[in-house]
């Protein structure tokens, strides 16, 4: 990981460990009410490389029911290069983890991460790319709980945990 002088100023913007934290909040909220239970650490290095890889972002809806499974099944292309995004992503999202632990709004144990924050608020009255991915959360929580498991998740996007 680069020295955050080094980073490019539009890397630093938008891949700011607070950012990529509520990124990844938001998804895991959505999945615990869900799933009833705690998110797995692992879904996390899936969340930034779909929610922010613009043309997988834009191809579903907040409102998507289909099921992750259907939905990429009808978007091959959107897989392709998807494990080396995951590669890249991964610095960006551990340190979107160690935000969220180092300011008390998870908890992170063996058994996956444990939301302690409120809920988030939904986003009103703006039309960008922040607003998107935060609505596009929850769809992608939505699919994670649905899932069946970690590995299921990772088998349908072509990669491997």
């Amino acid at each position: 990981m680069r020295l955050w002088k080094d980073r490019a100023s539009e890397v630093a913007h938008l891949l700011n460990p607070a950012f990529t934290a509520e990124v990844c909040r938001r998804v895991a909220f959505v999945y615990s009410d869900r799933a009833g239970g705690p998110f797995p650490a692992s879904l996390l290095f899936l969340t930034l490389p779909i929610l922010l890889h613009a043309e997988t972002r834009e191809a579903f809806s907040p409102l998507t029911r289909q099921k992750m499974h259907a939905w990429l099944q009808e978007r091959p292309a959107l897989r392709i290069g998807f494990a080396r995004r995951v590669r890249q992503f991964a610095p960006h999202t551990l340190e979107g983890l160690s935000f969220l632990v180092c300011t008390d709004a998870a908890r992170f144990d063996e058994s996956g991460l444990t939301l302690t924050g409120s809920r988030p608020k939904p986003i009103a009255g703006r039309d960008d790319t922040v607003a998107d991915v935060f609505k596009k959360s929850a769809t992608v929580g939505r699919w994670f709980a649905a899932a069946g498991s970690q590995e299921a998740a990772y088998t349908t996007w072509g990669v491997q945990p």
